[in-house]
């Protein structure tokens, strides 16, 4: 027996929440490619939403939720938001599961393309946010607003993984910029175009508090 007994309704959550993290192993190693389009959205539908992302996430902390890491399939690097700065940059860095890396979803308002997902930061505290930097779009993790730059689509993209979408800029997804593998390399948003270097993994790490 674990000192650390979780909930029955927790464990029930995981096991609902680990279906979304099943399946998630893609093949392509062709980078620029476009992918078959499945238009399934990925949002958390397994529990009643509590209001707005920032409302949830205030009403989740303290409990156990799981959590992931997001790697590309291209380069197979971890989104990775380094310490040591306000408003650090989402960043990719070779896969260690620590607590750059770690992220929980949450769900935000519907809109009217359908449903959004707030990428939580629990180590920092701070959401995904996307920032149009005189036409240079940029990720970085802010404090958690609730506002739609800090809403994405995420999009499965047949079996080769999910397009990340953002929602205060339609047809700008998330992407390494050039494929290149480079540790601390700086993500972007860069027209949508399926192809590798934009399709991403969530791989479900366990349960943890936040």
């Amino acid at each position: 027996m674990s000192d650390i007994e979780i909930p029955r309704q927790e464990r029930e959550d995981t096991m609902k929440r680990t279906k979304v993290a099943a399946a998630l192993i893609a093949l392509s190693t062709c980078f620029g490619c476009a992918a078959e389009i499945d238009d399934e959205v990925i949002v958390d539908t397994d529990e009643e939403i509590v209001g707005t992302a920032t409302q949830e996430l205030e009403w989740l902390k303290g409990s156990w939720r799981p959590h992931y890491v997001i790697w590309n399939q291209y380069t197979s690097k971890c989104i990775d938001v380094p310490g040591g700065q306000w408003a650090p940059p989402a960043n990719q860095y070779s896969c260690h599961q620590g607590g750059y890396q770690q992220f929980v979803k949450a769900s935000a308002e519907a809109g009217t393309y359908g449903s959004y997902t707030v990428l939580y930061h629990p180590y920092h505290d701070k959401c995904l946010t996307a920032l149009d930097q005189a036409g240079k779009y940029e990720v970085r993790a802010y404090s958690c607003d609730d506002a739609e730059d800090q809403h994405f689509k995420i999009r499965r993209r047949g079996r080769r993984g999910y397009q990340i979408e953002s929602r205060a800029f339609p047809g700008k997804c998330l992407d390494v910029p050039g494929g290149w593998s480079a540790n601390s390399l700086a993500l972007q948003l860069y027209d949508c175009h399926g192809g590798a270097n934009q399709r991403w993994n969530f791989t479900y790490i366990g349960m943890k508090k936040i």
